[in-house]
């Protein structure tokens, strides 16, 4: 751009230096004119003067005429040709000026129509009796090369003052005509340039302060014809105050360091518009060389700033809508890859209030509940020196402006100031709110919410885009909502059948537990009620037969005292029977069997407490008597096996109310508890040398207490314990540790849900090295128990 310049200006100098030749040629040649019309007119007066003398003088006048530089000629009324000078013959092809004497112009090599053109000028100046100086005619010479001449024709008069024919000169101008066309070419290829660039030339004098403008400045530069001053100061006070400093600082950069310049600034018009000026230039220097200005063009560049606004306002449109585009597609695709609606929404109003640059964006539900509406703010994003407002605020609190949200319609105000009614005026004054733009958002379930975009430090003005922007962001957003609600009916159906599912799971293995513990209850009450018969018949005679072999025995004493000398057959009979050990042995025998019926009923009494079928399923009980009922059946696995001293059991009992709950099934849970321990402990043992049990034998220690009006009791082994993975699982349905055949993994599973469920209590446990802990908690006072 700069070598185009560089090249406009060197053109224009050449431009106007030949203007000034050509108008220093032009006045040389009307000087030139001048003068030979006053020779012309000195030769009418000697012609007129020659006519009254002898023939001498005419040979004189032919004389002069020859020697005038200029060709001259003269006809009669009917333009024929009554003489010339040499010159003229010359021009016309001829040898002599006689020869030209009765001819016309069509007798002479002049093409047709410039023979009649200058018949019809010859016409003119005699019947208008007035003379025609400056006539430019083109005329082809004898060699056929065109040239141009510029005649003068004046009328000739008798001496009456007749018009008797004209006379005229004509000298070649062909010279000064080609530099005027060339000039004009070279005008008009300057004008069209000027034209097609829409500029114009300039120059500023900064000694004289004079700035001079080339024609149609005015017009380019879009002013008021006339209205664009001659000095430095009319041109300055045009300029846009925003830009003038600049302005004066590039053009006294440009004289300090003498070099060229191209500066774009505003000028304010008398209308007050704005056209946007590009000055192109570089240093004015006079004949000396000094720098004595600037000399430039200047262009009217609003059209292509114009363009160039339009241009950058397109394509910050476009970015914003490709930001849109991305803003919704990540809206969307958040949507498609995650339905965590808070996330969404988070989301949401964080990159509306980047793109909007809002100071304040925040996403709020309308909630009611009983009696009380409010506004829950759930997701906000603000500027760092604003309060936030997430959270719940009573919808009271807004009251115009809560009216106005509840309509469900979109709020834009550019101004709040311009509010009308005076309420809600009072309630935006208190938010401090300048402009707002809110969009309401509606879920498919009936939930109603808002996406409010607020500004607080000044007033927006909110464009028709960004409220399209935000009705789209609106429409995602309900997406998610609708889908949110899907998920969570979803969630809520899926957890309501995994609860149906664990239920029926629980209550499948209660069944199966229960109809196990029922037959086996069945079955050892069967089986104690079927000991019990005989043996109650046994022990109900032992006290008879010991009466009746007391009295026999009391016979034969008072046989041996009244009958001293028995037969020998007797004596023999005694003698053989040991009949004193036997008398002695007796007793003790009817006293152990005695002893050993009552441990049956005792073992028996054990079975039908354990298995309770002859009592209701809720009653109030001793808890002791069930866990002394469960160590009596579990005493076989108590005692000492061949490879193990027995287990021993540490009973730390207190005084306990008696509690109302299901004797049978926490019988179970205690007999759950006290087998698993004794497995625990006999697998420790399988693995420990006789010294080693010897040293630290296994013990199970059950301790009740009364704690918080609950019966607490704590059943401990001093077995390995366990570790952390199966406390986790520990109350699992079907988890077992134990190998295959051994444990179906249902005993905690039931006795967890037996205390819970069944009796709103508690069963826990705590393990360390060494030692195992199973805490069984029972309310004192009945709770709401299921059966």
């Amino acid at each position: 751009m700069a070598n185009k310049l560089k090249k406009y200006k060197q053109k224009i100098a050449v431009l106007e230096a030949n203007n000034r030749r050509l108008r220093q040629r032009l006045k040389a040649a009307q000087e030139s004119l001048n003068q030979t019309m006053q020779e012309l007119q000195k030769a009418r007066e000697a012609l007129q003067n020659i006519w009254s003398q002898p023939l001498d003088g005419e040979r004189f006048l032919r004389l002069a005429m020859d020697n005038i530089p200029q060709a001259v000629f003269w006809k009669d009324c009917k333009s024929v040709y009554l003489g010339c000078n040499q010159h003229f013959a010359t021009i016309a092809g001829l040898n002599s000026p006689t020869e030209i004497i009765g001819k016309t112009d069509f007798d002479l090599p002049w093409k047709p129509a410039e023979a009649e053109f200058f018949r019809e000028c010859d016409r003119r100046v005699m019947e208008s009796d007035t003379p025609e100086l400056g006539i430019i005619e083109p005329q082809q010479q004898a060699d056929g090369c065109q040239c141009w001449l510029e005649t003068n024709k004046i009328p000739l008069h008798d001496f009456q003052g007749n018009v008797i024919g004209i006379m005229g000169t004509f000298a070649d101008i062909s010279d000064r005509k080609a530099a005027e066309q060339a000039l004009q070419k070279k005008d008009l290829l300057l004008q069209m340039t000027l034209e097609a660039g829409k500029m114009g030339c300039w120059s500023w004098n900064r000694y004289t302060n004079e700035v001079i403008w080339s024609d149609g400045v005015e017009g380019i530069l879009g002013l008021i014809p006339n209205s664009f001053g001659g000095t430095f100061e009319d041109y300055v006070a045009l300029i846009h105050p925003e830009d003038l400093d600049r302005v004066v600082q590039v053009i006294e950069q440009t004289l300090k360091a003498e070099r060229e310049y191209n500066i774009q600034h505003r000028i304010v018009l008398p209308n007050g518009e704005i056209q946007w000026l590009r000055a192109i230039g570089g240093i004015w220097r006079n004949d000396g060389g000094e720098a004595i200005g600037l000399i430039g063009s200047v262009l009217n560049d609003t059209q292509y700033k114009a363009a160039e606004i339009a241009l950058i306002e397109s394509t910050v449109q476009i970015h914003q809508q490709i930001q849109r585009e991305q803003l919704l597609n990540q809206i969307a695709n958040q949507i498609r890859t995650s339905l965590d609606l808070n996330r969404i929404l988070n989301t949401t109003v964080r990159e509306i209030q980047r793109f909007l640059e809002v100071d304040r964006c925040h996403f709020a539900w309308y909630v009611e509940e009983a009696e009380e509406a409010y506004w829950d703010v759930i997701a906000e994003v603000q500027t760092p020196s604003l309060a936030s407002f997430v959270g719940k605020h009573r919808a009271t609190n807004f009251g115009a402006l809560s009216e106005l949200l509840l309509c469900e319609q979109i709020i834009q105000l550019d101004d709040t100031a311009t509010v009308r009614s005076p309420a809600l005026q009072a309630i935006l004054t208190a938010l401090e709110n300048k402009s707002m733009l809110v969009l309401p958002v509606r879920a498919e379930s009936g939930k109603f919410g808002i996406i409010a975009c607020i500004h607080h430090r000044a007033v927006r003005l909110w464009r028709d885009d960004e409220v399209e922007f935000l009705e789209a962001v609106v429409d995602q957003v309900a997406i998610a909502l609708n889908q949110a609600d899907l998920l969570a009916q979803s969630q809520a159906r899926a957890r309501e059948l995994e609860e149906l599912l664990t239920q029926l799971q629980r209550t499948q293995t209660q069944l199966i537990q229960s109809e196990k513990m029922s037959s086996l209850g069945q079955l050892v009450a069967g089986v104690a009620h079927e000991i019990n018969n005989p043996v109650g018949f046994i022990h109900g005679n032992i006290s008879h037969a010991e009466d009746y072999m007391g009295d026999l025995m009391r016979l034969i004493d008072l046989y041996q005292q009244h009958y001293p000398q028995p037969h020998p057959e007797i004596r023999e009979a005694r003698s053989g029977i040991e009949l004193e050990f036997l008398k002695e042995d007796l007793y003790k025998l009817f006293r152990s069997m005695q002893v050993g019926t009552e441990r049956i009923r005792e073992i028996v009494k054990s079975l039908r407490t354990f298995s309770r079928l002859d009592e209701a399923e809720i009653k109030r009980v001793d808890l002791h008597d069930g866990i002394d009922s469960t160590l009596t059946i579990l005493q076989t696995r108590l005692r000492a096996q061949d490879w193990r001293p027995p287990i021993r059991v540490i009973k730390d009992y207190t005084e306990l109310p008696h509690i109302e709950c299901y004797a049978g099934q926490l019988n179970q849970v205690f007999m759950n508890i006290l087998s698993n321990a004794i497995d625990a402990l006999e697998e420790r043992d399988r693995d420990r040398t006789p010294s080693q049990m010897q040293e630290n034998p296994s013990t199970i220690c059950i301790q009740t207490r009364v704690v918080d009006e609950n019966a607490v009791i704590r059943m401990t082994d001093n077995g390995p314990g366990m570790s952390n993975a199966t406390k986790a699982r520990l109350f699992d349905p079907f988890f077992t540790t134990k190998p295959v055949g051994r444990g179906t993994g249902l005993g905690l599973s039931i006795s967890y849900q037996i205390v819970t469920e069944k009796h709103r209590g508690h069963l826990r446990c705590t393990s360390r090295p060494g030692e195992t802990t199973l805490i069984v908690e029972i309310p004192i006072q009945k709770k709401t128990i299921e059966n």
